[in-house]
């Protein structure tokens, strides 16, 4: 019965996520085409510099701009895309469960775990998946960012870039580690969305069922209150939390760099920071879940 829960929430989406992936990747190509004029106004730059032209220096100036603008527009993009699909995820949950849908919904011989862990495995695959998407739509941008570097040795030398000596220094040993490190960094992004995607449906259910009236304004009030406790949209706050995690990531560092003697230690106190961020990530999306069950098993109420 899980598997046909899946598939039917899965289906429920997939138009809507397919088109807007589409979407997100031909705009991802596009802004690659314009972020790849950056690298051609130093050259631009230099020329003018030599020869004064003005029509050199208009040409620098709009290159300039049409590769800012596409750096903006891939920003703001990816951010939107990923935004909406975590919004389109919150509002089937809520739909489904707490509105008249539910009625409907809860008539299917299916426990209400069962119907919970099949919203959140569908909604796991799809923020993964647009963070997928988002990936490599970063890396289409950065690959026009680079591309006129390589295909020209002037852009690079006006830039200061020399690809050849770039992993010149790097042993078999510094390649695994670093491959390593990534995979154990995907494993801890992927913990976090998990936690984060949790504790998003804990919020919705806490506020769905303490009222009968008014759930959905409910909702809305309770991410008001979770955002000023966590800072989600208030700037000051989240200007504390980047500089508390920078100090915090900065004293890390120096705490480990003495275990760089040995290279080997070096990086088992990295991987294992990182297990400890996975174990951590999980264990409290698994409270988050089980909390969220036991409110839909004991406290929903549709009446």
């Amino acid at each position: 019965m899980f598997k046909k829960c899946l598939k039917y929430d899965m289906r429920a989406l997939g138009k809507i996520w397919l088109i807007a992936s589409a979407v997100m990747l031909l705009l991802a190509v596009i802004c690659a085409l314009g972020v790849s004029c950056l690298p051609w106004t130093f050259t631009i730059m230099e020329q003018e510099s030599s020869n004064e032209s003005p029509f050199l220096l208009f040409l620098g100036i709009a290159l300039m701009l049409v590769g800012m603008l596409s750096y903006i527009a891939i920003i703001y993009s990816i951010a939107i895309f990923m935004g909406g699909t975590n919004i389109l995820l919150y509002v089937r949950y809520y739909l489904h469960f707490f509105t008249d849908q539910g009625y409907l919904t809860f008539t299917l011989p299916v426990k209400r775990s069962t119907l919970f862990w099949s919203k959140a495995v569908s909604g796991m695959i799809y923020m993964l998946g647009s963070a997928v998407v988002s990936v490599v739509s970063a890396l289409i941008v950065v690959v026009g960012f680079l591309l006129p570097s390589i295909i020209s040795p002037q852009v690079a030398g006006a830039m200061g870039m020399d690809f050849s000596s770039l992993f010149a220094h790097a042993t078999l040993g510094d390649i695994l580690c670093g491959i390593v490190t990534v995979i154990l960094f995907v494993v801890l992004m992927i913990a976090i969305e998990f936690a984060s995607l949790m504790m998003q449906y804990l919020i919705i259910t806490l506020a769905a069922t303490m009222f009968r009236n008014l759930k959905f304004l409910s909702v809305i009030i309770a991410y008001v209150i979770v955002g000023a406790v966590f800072g989600i949209g208030y700037f000051a706050t989240y200007f504390i939390w980047i500089i508390y995690l920078a100090l915090t990531v900065s004293f890390l560092g120096m705490g480990l760099m003495s275990l760089f003697t040995l290279p080997v230690l070096g990086w088992l106190g990295i991987w294992m920071l990182m297990l400890i961020g996975v174990v951590a990530a999980l264990t409290a999306g698994v409270i988050f879940a089980n909390f969220t069950m036991q409110r839909l098993e004991r406290k929903l109420n549709l009446a």
